[in-house]
């Protein structure tokens, strides 16, 4: 039983909550809680979820999937070739977005709907999904598309531009062996 949702709990419990939460009533200052929780990461999160669940439950993932990826014929195409065009879109996209959080949330349930809509079956969609997870954390090409690129960006050993080169070459690796996978060692295993 948990206190925000018990049916056993008094009505001025849920207000009583909010009220200490709020700012200017004495719990802690506007500049304390500043210090101590990072609303930046906090919010971004928090859009991020709020934007992949209003995509899945108002049917948009769907409806974008079918637009987009469905109408390019990708459900004649094989399996790995498959992985390796939602992957490039991916790869693609990701510089577009502040942070993998942003990107997952946006596209993992397009690739869902998109993923069902595959005559491979449900084993088959599950495995293009778990991979496409994988790749929404390929923020290689700009210092700013994941916390451990910032920090290696503050050192200031190299430029953005030395940064976006050597990022570029990692996607393409990366991608690039994705596919020969999703061909070959994936379906073996029984992931694809």
């Amino acid at each position: 039983m948990t206190l925000l949702s018990s049916p056993a709990e008094p009505a001025s419990t849920q207000p009583g909550i909010a009220l200490l939460l709020m700012p200017r009533i004495g719990v802690m200052t506007w500049s304390q809680a500043e210090k101590h929780i990072p609303w930046g990461t906090v919010v971004l999160f928090a859009v991020g979820i709020s934007l992949g669940m209003l995509l899945s439950r108002t049917g948009a993932a769907s409806w974008l999937a079918g637009v987009t990826l469905n109408n390019l014929g990708m459900s004649a195409m094989p399996v790995f070739l498959v992985i390796g065009v939602l992957s490039t879109f991916s790869i693609v996209l990701h510089p577009g977005f502040a942070s993998a959080t942003g990107l997952a949330s946006t596209l993992i349930p397009i690739m869902i709907a998109f993923a069902q809509t595959l005559p491979h079956g449900e084993k088959v969609a599950f495995g293009i999904v778990m991979i496409q997870s994988l790749v929404v954390s390929f923020g290689f090409i700009l210092p700013t598309n994941a916390p451990q690129d910032m920090l290696c960006y503050a050192t200031g050993a190299f430029t953005t531009g030395r940064f976006a080169k050597v990022g570029l070459a990692v996607s393409v690796a990366g991608l690039l062996l994705l596919i020969l996978f999703s061909a070959t060692i994936w379906p073996m295993m029984g992931v694809l």
